[in-house]
């Protein structure tokens, strides 16, 4: 009975060493990591050797794979408790009608706007040019065959080019060379209208644009030559 007794405290008495020397080399590895660690800090990235910066790399790649895992857990539980909430009843029935309504409305009123900026226009372009008849009967003059092709011009230097031919200075006292001034009567005229256009009829390219003022300037009084014609009728 005494031995086993003996044996017993002796059992237990080697337990608690047997911990204790593990507690003790846990202790003595741990300092020695940290040791390590803190030389290998010290000495910079100049001297870590291969198989500390691979420790390295591999530590940082398990760091960045442990966050997307928390990451991915995180959207889970919120898609989940979304998924849970009851869904409130749906209006949209209502809300699609309101907003069809709305976009009707919205259409008629643009296109009374654009109807009421084409009146406008038209208004504007009336007021600032001579009336048909008195067009044609520029255009049909007797005594300048070749006035037509003039006023027909597609461009500015076709119109100056077709006045020095026909000799209007010879035929328009009043203003004897209009041609002279044609160029830059047009480019006065075209910076004027150029920004009322573009406001009044969007949405064209810039030759669309010119090649309506200038046929608007053939008709203009603006236009010299149009000037001239008048004032040679009013003699």
């Amino acid at each position: 009975m005494g031995k086993m007794k003996k044996s017993g405290v002796n059992s237990k008495a080697a337990d608690a060493r047997s911990r204790k020397k593990e507690a003790k080399g846990e202790a003595s590895a741990k300092a020695a990591k940290a040791k390590e660690d803190a030389y290998w800090a010290s000495q910079g990235d100049g001297q870590v050797s291969k198989a500390q910066r691979k420790k390295q790399e591999q530590e940082t790649k398990r760091r960045e794979a442990q966050q997307k895992k928390d990451e991915a857990r995180k959207l889970l539980a919120a898609e989940e408790a979304s998924m849970s909430k009851p869904k409130k009843p749906q209006k949209a029935s209502v809300s699609q009608k309101v907003t069809r309504v709305e976009l009707e409305r919205q259409r008629e009123k643009d296109e009374l706007e654009r109807k009421a900026r084409m009146e406008q226009h038209d208004r504007k372009v009336k007021d600032r040019t001579v009336t048909e008849e008195e067009y044609d009967e520029l255009v049909s003059r007797p005594n300048l065959n070749r006035e037509a092709d003039v006023v027909a011009a597609k461009s500015v230097d076709e119109a100056i080019s077709g006045l020095q031919s026909i000799g209007l200075a010879e035929q328009a006292p009043v203003d004897p060379h209009p041609e002279r001034r044609l160029r830059a009567a047009y480019k006065a005229f075209e910076e004027e209208q150029l920004p009322i256009m573009k406001r009044e009829m969007p949405g064209l390219t810039l030759k669309q644009y010119k090649d309506k003022l200038w046929k608007q300037f053939k008709k203009s009084p603006a236009n010299p030559v149009v000037a001239a014609r008048l004032q040679q009728q009013q003699q």
